[in-house]
């Protein structure tokens, strides 16, 4: 697919680049594109746009690298479409009963060549796992971030699906990370920020052992480890 620099379809307030394409594809090829597109643009202010009308009569499918989908001026039928082709590429949920170790082992061994962290933020490996809870239950694990996933035995796997698990049922009970931009019904911040224990924590001790936790790129994100407690082996 060939992108081009384009007029986002969103208000001039939300600061962002866009990049479109014509799309002429079939609902599930349209999704394949824009996760593939996603994973190709890395920076938090991006737009993948498909420009699924016509000029005089614009629509558009917006694609974001982190995981939204906004729809304008696309008939209903196209948008139930893409909608349902997406949510068929996306993994199981953490939370739920069925969610096992063994279960997390099948479906992190589908990215068995990359770094256990990529393989996380994979949404079509397991759902709604974002750099944060990546970060801070990698640390709970006592895993590094850049290993491979071959790598990892099943008391690794063990101890990871247990601290996802932990971290995010923690956030939930705090309502949540992202304390600058979102509020719940009666108007209050989510607190998980304060719980963390590695992630925007380098310069500060860890909590576990007290070394000096690290800020390092893994997987194109910042990331947040312990050095002594997530040893590269």
């Amino acid at each position: 697919v060939s992108w081009t620099r384009c007029a986002s379809p969103m208000p001039r307030s939300v600061p962002i680049r866009a990049y479109s394409f014509a799309s002429t594809l079939a609902p599930k090829d349209l999704a394949s594109v824009l996760e593939k597109a996603a994973r190709s643009v890395r920076t938090t202010k991006t737009q993948v746009v498909a420009e699924c009308g016509t000029e005089a009569a614009p629509s558009w499918i917006v694609g974001y690298d982190f995981g939204a989908i906004v729809f304008a001026g696309v008939e209903d039928a196209t948008r139930d479409a893409v909608l349902e082709a997406v949510i068929k590429r996306v993994g199981p949920e953490p939370l739920e009963a069925d969610f096992t170790w063994q279960v997390m082992k099948e479906r992190l061994v589908r990215r068995k060549n990359t770094n256990i962290k990529a393989a996380l933020l994979d949404q079509s490996v397991i759902a709604g796992v974002g750099n944060i809870y990546a970060d801070e239950s990698l640390w709970g694990a006592r895993i590094h971030p850049t290993i491979l996933v071959r790598n990892l035995d099943d008391t690794n796997i063990k101890e990871l699906h247990r601290a996802l698990v932990d971290v995010l049922k923690l956030s939930i009970e705090k309502g949540g990370s992202s304390n600058h931009t979102y509020v719940n019904a009666e108007g209050k911040k989510g607190s998980y920020m304060s719980f963390a224990n590695v992630f925007r924590r380098e310069g500060l001790a860890c909590p576990r052992c007290g070394a000096i936790i690290e800020k390092t790129r893994v997987a194109g994100r910042g990331t947040h480890i312990c050095p002594d407690c997530q040893k590269l082996v």
